[in-house]
């Protein structure tokens, strides 16, 4: 297994590595890949503080700018569109103004919301971070995953098969645990994907895990890795490659990627 290291937040790498992923990212271009996953808008409240209210024991923070981003499945597409890719975002959104404000983000990021599906019972998923001096004060969840019903899935399954009847050359699966990659969901699109002989990489969710089995690829964090073979964390780097080799083993995968925050990956 290839191991990465982080320094003082500089990425270290050989000369050999750093061609290594040149490669890698320059094969990206051009390429047709399908997202499918839990979607939403992520907002930033900066500011600054400079005292504490005299209302209650919380800090006054005096806003100087306000933004939003893709999140989400929306954020793998952008990244992808980023890297030279031809994303296909497959999710549920609302219909409401932050789905509306999501479109037109994604449109600016040059990935088109042709396969988003709309559904007038399921509000858009909405998260507001306050930072004030570079620390995240407070974080604003507007959320109702339990709206999201059957008919809305199952529109979403089917534009995802148009989507990748279209030549989408890989899949990922970006699960959030908000509603939309539910196990039955999971299933189906696993299998669309096998029918079509795409490969399918995973950002998991540890109550879904085993349901990934013969994936291409899943990149589960430490916990998740460890929470999704249902043992105790471990720390270390050979714990850490022992279970990737467990996981890959149990679950049939081509290749594993373990994130390791300040740690890098393995």
């Amino acid at each position: 297994m290839l191991s990465f290291a982080f320094c003082y937040n500089i990425y270290i790498m050989t000369k050999a590595e750093f061609k290594r992923l040149s490669a890698i990212v320059a094969g990206f271009r051009g390429r047709k890949i399908a997202v499918f996953g839990d979607l939403m808008l992520d907002r930033y409240i900066k500011g600054s503080v400079k005292r504490i209210s005299p209302e209650a024991p919380v800090p006054v923070v005096r806003v100087t700018s306000e933004s939003a981003v893709c999140g989400g499945s929306a954020n793998v597409a952008v990244n992808l569109s980023t890297l030279g890719a031809v994303p296909v975002l497959v999710s549920v959104a609302g219909r409401d103004a932050a789905a509306s404000e999501l479109s037109s983000l994604l449109a600016a990021a040059g990935v088109s919301p042709d396969f988003l599906v709309r559904d007038s019972a399921f509000r858009t998923i909405e998260k507001t971070r306050v930072i004030a001096e570079h620390q995240q004060v407070v974080r604003f969840d507007r959320e109702h995953p339990a709206l999201l019903g059957h008919a809305a899935r199952k529109a979403a399954l089917a534009a995802l098969e148009t989507a990748l009847k279209s030549g989408c050359q890989a899949l990922i699966l970006s699960d959030y645990g908000k509603g939309l990659l539910e196990p039955a969901t999971i299933k189906a699109a696993m299998a669309l994907a096998a029918k079509r002989g795409v490969p399918v990489f995973v950002d998991p969710k540890v109550e879904h895990f085993q349901l990934y089995r013969g994936a291409a690829c899943i990149t589960p964090n430490t916990m998740e890795a460890f929470g999704g073979m249902r043992l105790t964390v471990r720390d270390g780097q050979e714990a850490a490659e022992q279970l990737g080799r467990e996981i890959m083993r149990k679950l049939a995968l081509r290749s594993l990627l373990i994130t390791q925050g300040e740690h890098g990956m393995t």
